[in-house]
This record gives structure tokens, C-alpha cells and sequence, in this order.
């Protein structure tokens, strides 16, 4: 049974050799002498449903009868060099999933032992060598130290010559060995290591250990070296796993691989470089059409959906039959009218979040939402399945879709390029016949509506932390099923990478992704929100909801309005004090987050007198006097310190510094400085703080968005900036 899972990989053969094997271990107690074969069969068998499905728990398992095992092999016994490096194998797949240095030390000690048992013609000897050669690189991918670098390459290289040359435990020798060779020469640049690591390359067999050497040696070593490049480039940036939407299996990258050395593109493809190809004139030309025809076989479609109920799993179709035989479900019928329609429009491979994602593994996990903005980026086309949409329906049912309302839904619209909107039937969207909806302009205009955001961006996304309180608003209204998702939802969004850590709630999911945008863009608009204050800082709302359309503050000016703003500033305003404005503001740093501390340069205006004017449901209104400013009135939920003639107010009303107030394309600062003062005189948004003891401030929570205004030219030319650190 382990040996057909083995051959086809089907999870159910495992466990019943997992099964067969317990029976045979209780009928073998202590002292019988087939004991120690039982643990080592069994060992065998938990470490590849470890492998399968990376649950700690089987590793563990497997360890433990290892150990079990050693024990039953003392010193001398013929087994023991065996022995140990099983169990020496299980600890170190422990390292590559906890990357704890102790279990890499132990790995290492235990393949030593083995090796000082197997001497120059022992049979095991080749993969003892191999084995020590990578924990060593392990370590010196950990710790960075070369002698543990030099130490894996010298046994890698006693190790290859000990193996018989094109075996494959010479091949996967020598591929371990050129990649440690290229290590060493990042950090020594000796031309010795460069030229032996691209010897051994092209003397690598071209294609899979177990594919027939006929056509790889019919094909250049340049040619290979250029296919085998081109693979690795196309791979780079797709998922791990794939749907093979003719066979409705589902395959890793190995797998992939595997089918295109076999494929007749690859063989086109050879056929191609052989016969000159490689050696012509225009390779620029050339290394184009391969990249493109590997890229091309490879492509493939994504689904966007709204999850429903029995949706299939990895362990449910990994390893099983295709899906089109395993029997229905609702998740398996959606999954089967996915890959047909991908194939209909001539995808051989397509991906989804539900079965091609192992959710149990959370190293993998991590990596899917760190990627996924990129998978559905790189995608041929995204497909979306509105299943609350009912064919022939009108727009309303389009836009009023549960689809519009989920949180993962936002990236899975932005990121591709091509999508496709299938109705409940799988008919498309409208019966349109377009290739692409993103470009049928009424459609754009009811995703506009649905989504509220401009077509512009619809139809061409750039990831990154620009326009960051726009992106934020985009999901303000949108749902996920795990609190913290919303957050996890935007980073590709943003362009970020960050830890995804379920179980830390909303506010700090949320918290987290503000602090990295603040702090990578600058951009003071996104502590422009209404609503709940975050209990982890004081400038950070608890709620995505928070971020609703900002109303316009500024009005719209034309070109003559500018130039009569700018020339009764002239009149009133003299040349020096424009200068001074201008010297004043531009070199006012970036705000910037460390440490819980947001560090906000701003114009500070001092709360000179606060008079209650109501108290009511919402909490407190205030008339607010600052120094600079018009009056204005605020309301807080909390009640504020008023007026007294004994002490100075512990309020200040502050204006965020925003860089693009000031024109650092002009040249001549004392227009610079006019330009400045125009942009100032105009409303803006301020934020009401407090100053703590510590010299410290924070946020007073207000119920709505304090808009203010100067008082004249004057009180913006000899306001007071400072940067204030608020907590």
C-alpha cells in the first residue's frame, strides 16, 4: 500500500499502510525481532503524511518511533547507521518547520554518528555525505557563517564523487552543490566557484529524474540552460499548486514541471533552440518567444467567489482522483464549472482559494496571503462567479451582489487584468460576449457604482501605499468571516508584507496595517476618519468603517482663480514674509511611526478658551477658540476641561503637515512661499489633541471631522510648527 501511494499518490493507500503497520507493530512486542522494522515502517509512513499535510503532530509521531527504533539498534548492530539518519531525516523536517537552531544541531549530530559508521564503500555512505552536506548549508543559511558554507561544499563534492556519474543521487548532488557553490561566490566572487557551478549545470541531466535521457541528449547544454532558466523565471510567481483543468487533477509545481518536459511545447520548443535557434543572431528576439511560449503553457485562471457551504479542501482532492469523478457536492460542482469554463477559454491551469491552498499548514498560509494579490495579478483571467445573481437579471441584482461586500473580493478585482462576471448558472454576465469586462464600458460603470471606485483604477490597479486613505475607503462596507481579515485583505492591496496573526482581533490587525502605511507613505490623510477610537493608539480608528467619503474642503479653482488668489497675496503680503513662509514650511519633516509613537510634525494652534454649549446623546458640544484660527464648534464623547482663568488649556487644535502643500517644483521661494500661503488660507481638517504629563499628546475622539480655517495671511505667517509625538 505505501508503494502504490508511493507510484500515484493517493492519501487513502497511506493510511491504510498507516493502519496495516499499527496492526503489525502490536503483534510484534518488545523483543520480538521484526519490532524494530515495524517502527521503521511506521516511522516511514507518519513522516510522508507529515509530508502530505504538515501537521506537527504525525512528525512528531514519527520522531518518537524512530527513537524507538535507534533504541533497538545499540552500537554495532548493522541497522544503527540507518537508524539514525531516519531519525536524524525527521528532526531536521522539524528544523524546516520551526527553524529551531536545537533541532538543526541535533540533525547534524545524528547524521555525524551515521557517518562515522559507514566508511569509504559502504552503501550508504553517498547519502550520509549529502545529508551532513545540507544540514550544513542549513546552518549557514541560519547563521550566516562561512566555514559552515565551506563545510557543506567539501562534503557535497565527496559525496558526488562517490556517487556513479547521471544517477540521480549524482544529480541531486550536484544541483545541492551548485546552488552552495553560487552561495559562496556571492561572498567571495571567485571566479572558480562561478565557472565549476555553471560546469556542473550544464552537465546536469536537462529534464526529470525519471523522464527518458533520449531527448535530453539530443539538446545543446546552452539550449537546456536557457529552457531550465526561462521554467524557474515563468515559476517564480505562480502558486504552489495548480488544477490541470483537462484532467481535473490537481498537481504541484514538481508535478507541472514534470508535464511540460513531456509536453509537445517543450519539444516544439527544443526542436527550436537545435536547429540554431540558440545560436542566432537576434537572442534578445529568441529569449523573448521562449519566455513567452513557457509563460503561455503555464498560464492560468483564478476563481473569485463568495465561499459556500461543503467547498472542497486540499485534503479532500490532493492526491485523489480528478475532480470531475469524485462525487458532487455543492463546492465540488462550482470548483468542476470553473475549470470547464477556464478551459473553454483555453486555460489548461486554474487556481482556487478553497482546495489549492493548505490552510492547516500556517507557514503556507502566510506565504498564500502574502501572494495572492500577485497570483490573481499574474493570472491570464479571473473569473467571477456571482452565485446571488440570477441569469438575465438587471443591474441592480448585479450591484446589490453579497459579492461587492466581502473583504478578499476587493484584491480579487483590482489585481487582474482580465476578468470575467458569470452569473448564477454560469452564463456570462448581461450573455456578454466581450473577452474582458474590465474593458466593456457599461459594465465599468456598474462596478463603479457597486464598488465606488473610478474606472481609472478599475481597469488599471498599481499596488502600493499611494493614495492610501482612498484605497482604505474602498473597504469601508466590506465583510470577512476571521475579524482580522480585513486587514490581512489589504496588504497586497498596499503592497505590504506582514505577519498574519489570527487570534490579535480587528483593532490590532488593523492598527498594524495603518502604523506600515503611515509609515512607509507619509500620508497624514489617513488619520482623517470618524468613528470609534482604537484602544492601541489614539490617531488609529478602531474600524475599517471609519474611513467614509472625506467631503470636499477646498473648493475647486481655475487657473484665473489662482492667479487672483496669488496676486491679492502680492498686495497684502510682502516679499519677505513670503520668504519666510517658504523657509519656514520646507523643510518641516515626514510623519513617520516607532515604537507606538506617531511622530506628527504640524501647525499648532493653542486652545485659548472652550465653552460648553450643549450636552446631549453623542456627548459634549464645545465652541473652541484657538489662536489663528476662526472659531469652531467640536463634539467629544468624553468631557473636556474648560475654561479657567487660573490655567492654561491642555488642548491644542493642529493641522497635520502635508509635503505637497508646498511647490517643490518652483523654483523662486519667495513665489513658492505665495503659493504656499494661498494653499493655507484655505479650510482644512484638523485633529484636537491633548498634552499629557510626559509632554506626551493624544487624540481627543471627536464625532465628527473638525474643519477650520485661518484667520487672516498673518496668523499663517507667524504660526508656531513643531513636531509633537503622540501616543
Amino acid at each position: 500500500m505505501h508503494h502504490r501511494y508511493e507510484a500515484q499518490g493517493a492519501l487513502g493507500d497511506l493510511q491504510e499502510a498507516i493502519t496495516l503497520h499499527k496492526q503489525g507493530l502490536e503483534l510484534c512486542p518488545v523483543g520480538h525481532p521484526d519490532r524494530s522494522l515495524c517502527l521503521d515502517n511506521l516511522a516511514n509512513c507518519m513522516k510522508c503524511k507529515y509530508e502530505s499535510h504538515k501537521v506537527l503532530l504525525y512528525l512528531e509521531e514519527a520522531i518518537s518511533l524512530n527513537q524507538q527504533a535507534l533504541e533497538l539498534h545499540p552500537v554495532g548492530h548493522a541497522n544503527r547507521p540507518s537508524s539514525l539518519m531516519h531519525l536524524a531525516a525527521c528532526i531536521k523536517c522539524r528544523y524546516e518547520a520551526q527553524k529551531t537552531l536545537g533541532d538543526l544541531e541535533d540533525a547534524l549530530s545524528l547524521y555525524q554518528q551515521a557517518l562515522e559508521l559507514c566508511p569509504d564503500g559502504h552503501p550508504d555512505r553517498p547519502a550520509c555525505l549529502m545529508y551532513l552536506a545540507t544540514c550544513m548549508q542549513c546552518k549557514y543559511d541560519l547563521q550566516g557563517e562561512m566555514k559552515d558554507l565551506l563545510e557543506a561544499i567539501l562534503l557535497f563534492q565527496q559525496a558526488l564523487d562517490l556517487c556513479p556519474s547521471g544517477s540521480k543521487m549524482w544529480v541531486s548532488v550536484a544541483r545541492k552543490l551548485v546552488s552552495s557553490l553560487e552561495d559562496k561566490f556571492k561572498q567571495t566572487k571567485s571566479t572558480s566557484d562561478k565557472l565549476q557551478a555553471l560546469e556542473l549545470q550544464q552537465a546536469l541531466p536537462y529534464l526529470a529524474p525519471n523522464q527518458t535521457p533520449t531527448l535530453q541528449s539530443t539538446i545543446a547544454p546552452a539550449a537546456r540552460q536557457l529552457i531550465y532558466s526561462a521554467v524557474q523565471d515563468v515559476l517564480h510567481n505562480i502558486p504552489p499548486r495548480l488544477l490541470n483543468t483537462k484532467t481535473g487533477v490537481l498537481h504541484t509545481k514538481e508535478q507541472m514541471i514534470t508535464q511540460f518536459y513531456e509536453s509537445a511545447e517543450h519539444m516544439a520548443l527544443a526542436t527550436f533552440l537545435n536547429e540554431g535557434g540558440v545560436l542566432d543572431s537576434d537572442q534578445h528576439s529568441n529569449s523573448k518567444h521562449l519566455r513567452e511560449s513557457i509563460a503561455a503553457y503555464f498560464q492560468y485562471a483564478t476563481l473569485s467567489h463568495r465561499w459556500g457551504a461543503n467547498e472542497p479542501t486540499l485534503e479532500g482532492v490532493f492526491g485523489r482522483d480528478s475532480i470531475y469523478k469524485i462525487p458532487d457536492t455543492e463546492g465540488l460542482i462550482k470548483l468542476r464549472k470553473f475549470c470547464l469554463t477556464a478551459a473553454e477559454h483555453g486555460y489548461s491551469w486554474a487556481w482556487t482559494d478553497t482546495c489549492c491552498i493548505d490552510k492547516t499548514n500556517s507557514v503556507e498560509l502566510q506565504q498564500a496571503i502574502g501572494s495572492m494579490f500577485l497570483w490573481y495579478q499574474k493570472s491570464g483571467l479571473t473569473i467571477v462567479h456571482l452565485y446571488d445573481v440570477p441569469p438575465s437579471s438587471s443591474s441592480d441584482a448585479f450591484t446589490s451582489s453579497v459579492w461587492f461586500r466581502r473583504g478578499w473580493t476587493l484584491q480579487e478585482l483590482l489585481a487582474p487584468n482580465t476578468v470575467l462576471f458569470y452569473t448564477k448558472d454560469w452564463t456570462p454576465y448581461m450573455s456578454s460576449k466581450a473577452l474582458n469586462h474590465k474593458e466593456d464600458a457599461l459594465l465599468l460603470n456598474e462596478l463603479e457604482s457597486a464598488t465606488g471606485i473610478p474606472s481609472k483604477h478599475l481597469i488599471k490597479f498599481r499596488a502600493g501605499v499611494d493614495d492610501a486613505r482612498e484605497k482604505l475607503q474602498w473597504a469601508t462596507g466590506r465583510r470577512t468571516t476571521q475579524a482580522e481579515d480585513l486587514a490581512y485583505s489589504l496588504f497586497g492591496i498596499f503592497d505590504l508584507h506582514l505577519p498574519v496573526l489570527y487570534g490579535e482581533g480587528k483593532e490590532k490587525s488593523l492598527g498594524r496595517l495603518l502604523q506600515e502605511v503611515l509609515s512607509r507613505s507619509h500620508d497624514v490623510s489617513i488619520l482623517h476618519w470618524v468613528g470609534e477610537q482604537s484602544s492601541l493608539h489614539s490617531c488609529f480608528p478602531a474600524s475599517m468603517m471609519s474611513y467614509q467619503p472625506l467631503p470636499r474642503v477646498q473648493p475647486e479653482v481655475t487657473n484665473v482663480g489662482i492667479q487672483l488668489a496669488l496676486s491679492r497675496l502680492q498686495r497684502i503680503v510682502s516679499t519677505d514674509d513670503a520668504r519666510k513662509v517658504y523657509n519656514h514650511f520646507v523643510n518641516l519633516a515626514r510623519a513617520r511611526f516607532a515604537n507606538h509613537t506617531l511622530t506628527l510634525p504640524c501647525v499648532i494652534h493653542q486652545v485659548r478658551e472652550l465653552k460648553l454649549r450643549k450636552t446631549h446623546l453623542k456627548g459634549h458640544t464645545y465652541d473652541v477658540y484657538a489662536e489663528g484660527l476662526r472659531p469652531v464648534q467640536v463634539t467629544s464623547p468624553e468631557a473636556l476641561k474648560e475654561t479657567t482663568e487660573f490655567a492654561r488649556l491642555p488642548y491644542v487644535l493642529v493641522r497635520p503637515w502635508d509635503r505637497k502643500t508646498v511647490d517643490y517644483s518652483e523654483q523662486d521661494p519667495v513665489t513658492a512661499g505665495y503659493k504656499t500661503l494661498m494653499t493655507l488660507e484655505q479650510p482644512f481638517m484638523a485633529l484636537m489633541l491633548q498634552r499629557l504629563l510626559e509632554g506626551e499628546y493624544k487624540r481627543i475622539c471627536t464625532g465628527h471631522l473638525i474643519i477650520v480655517r485661518t484667520d487672516d495671511p498673518a496668523s499663517i505667517i507667524n504660526s508656531t510648527t513643531d513636531t509633537l509625538d503622540i501616543v
